[in-house]
């Protein structure tokens, strides 16, 4: 379900940086911006100041669509971006004090794989740490689920997005021709492992 962009700093849908914190209370195991408060709601401090990462809800997704629109060349509709409000997905969103999103992005994890679907970016609040605290997040979430492998796809052109990904440990393993359109292009396969667990429990 990842997606397509040429414009955005997340990821392929993890495409956008546009790709995806740490312990409640504590710094990013990641690297990531720094976090207080509980999982799941905190505050982050980035380059744009202090901001909010909660979790993705249907408040957020008026602000999503246009943030789509700004980011991806094939933006996802309102069924799609539902999908992140949804129990199974492991979803964040970075807001402003007014609660405007910025940057949001989402994951599924199933059977222990967890897969990241959507990681965008507003281009105004891109090289903020934004993006890296929703990827953070996300992937402290995955853990927390039993995920123990991260998969995404990034354009092969994104240079942006591989950053960020490889900052949190991402490595390429492999090449799908083909998997983009509007343009047509390659994607990077990404993986990485995390957590440590060793039942899967997602």
């Amino acid at each position: 379900m990842s997606k397509n962009t040429t414009t955005d700093l997340s990821n392929g849908r993890c495409g956008g940086v546009s790709a995806h914190g740490g312990s409640a209370g504590g710094a990013s195991a990641h690297g990531g911006s720094t976090c207080t408060g509980q999982r799941g709601s905190r505050t982050v401090d980035t380059a744009a100041g202090p901001l909010r990462l909660v979790p993705f809800g249907a408040e957020h997704i008026d602000r999503a669509l246009e943030l789509e629109a700004l980011c991806f060349t094939d933006p996802w509709g309102r069924a799609s971006l539902e999908l992140l409000c949804r129990p199974e997905v492991a979803a964040f969103a970075c807001v402003t004090p007014e609660g405007r999103p910025v940057s949001y992005g989402g994951a599924f994890c199933v059977a222990g794989d967890g897969e990241i679907i959507d990681l965008a970016t507003d281009p105004e609040y891109r090289r903020m740490g934004c993006a890296a605290a929703v990827l953070d997040a996300v992937l402290d979430e995955l853990a927390a689920r039993g995920a123990t492998i991260v998969s995404l796809e990034v354009r092969r052109s994104n240079a942006a997005a591989a950053s960020l990904y490889m900052s949190r440990g991402f490595r390429p393993v492999g090449i799908r021709k083909g998997y983009y359109r509007l343009p047509a292009e390659d994607a990077v396969v990404m993986r990485k492992t995390i957590g440590g667990n060793d039942v899967p429990q997602c």
